[in-house]
């Protein structure tokens, strides 16, 4: 009798390959590695991570305010700024706006600071606004220099600022006349050549006598009604030494136009 071998085992007893069906073989198709990239995603974590660093620092800022200097009052062009001009206000700014900071307001007073333009009550101060130089003659002014001997002016001596009166005190015989006329009545002693002006430099006069040598800003219509004439006086009553300075008060200022 033949014997058969079952060809799904082998002699060593194992079982073998199953056979092959009658159909195609079905082959799986390969899933390719995932390839890990570590650096990108780091990178990915820093930028979600900054950007929410900068969302939360743009949250925080858009609602941090300063304290700011505000004007309480109209102002003038060349207004020496007190302390009493401003007050406080805390304000979000933006946009590129440079306002003087409410601790600043110490050095803007003491140091004469002026103001570059007219102002109205309400604006938020910038260092555009101010200067220390003196004001130029605006609009209506007009600017002229006098030589005030020693003691015809304040004993604390001048600064520019300064509002001061201008009066007609000859200490000769040479006296001025109304109107320029040569024979024409006099100036009484005492009399005001300008009501108000604005001392823009002051500098000791080279006499050896303790004189000064002022510029002032007048006012054309604080020359009298015609201009010329009220100049012409004044100058008279200068190349005589016959000029008295007298300071006005503090709130006294003059307005020297709306620009420089």
């Amino acid at each position: 009798m033949t014997q058969t071998t079952d060809p799904a085992w082998t002699r060593s007893g194992r079982p073998g390959p199953p056979p092959s069906g009658p159909g195609p073989a079905h082959e799986r198709i390969p899933v390719p590695t995932r390839q890990r990239r570590p650096a990108l995603a780091a990178l990915a974590l820093v930028l979600v991570l900054g950007g929410a660093a900068l969302s939360g620092f743009l949250v925080l800022n858009s609602g941090q305010k300063q304290g700011v200097l505000v004007l309480n009052k109209d102002v003038e062009y060349g207004h020496v700024f007190q302390a009493s001009d401003f007050r406080e206000e805390q304000l979000s700014l933006s946009g590129g706006i440079q306002p003087v900071r409410f601790d600043q307001l110490g050095p803007l007073v003491s140091e004469s600071y002026r103001a570059t333009t007219k102002i109205p009550a309400g604006s938020i101060l910038t260092y555009g606004m101010v200067t220390k130089r003196a004001a130029v003659p605006g609009k209506d002014f007009t600017e002229l220099g006098v030589t005030v001997p020693e003691g015809q002016y304040p004993v604390s001596g001048l600064s520019p600022g300064d509002a001061v009166k201008v009066l007609y005190t000859p200490t000769t015989d040479k006296v001025v006349a109304i109107g320029g006329a040569r024979n024409g009545p006099v100036l009484s002693v005492g009399a005001t050549l300008v009501d108000k002006a604005y001392v823009k430099a002051v500098q000791a006069a080279n006499d050896g006598q303790g004189g000064l040598l002022v510029s002032l800003v007048v006012r054309n219509e604080d020359l009298g009604p015609n201009t010329s004439t009220g100049l012409a006086i004044t100058a008279a009553a200068n190349a005589t030494k016959s000029i008295t300075l007298t300071r006005l008060p503090e709130s006294t200022k003059l307005v020297t136009g709306d620009g420089e």
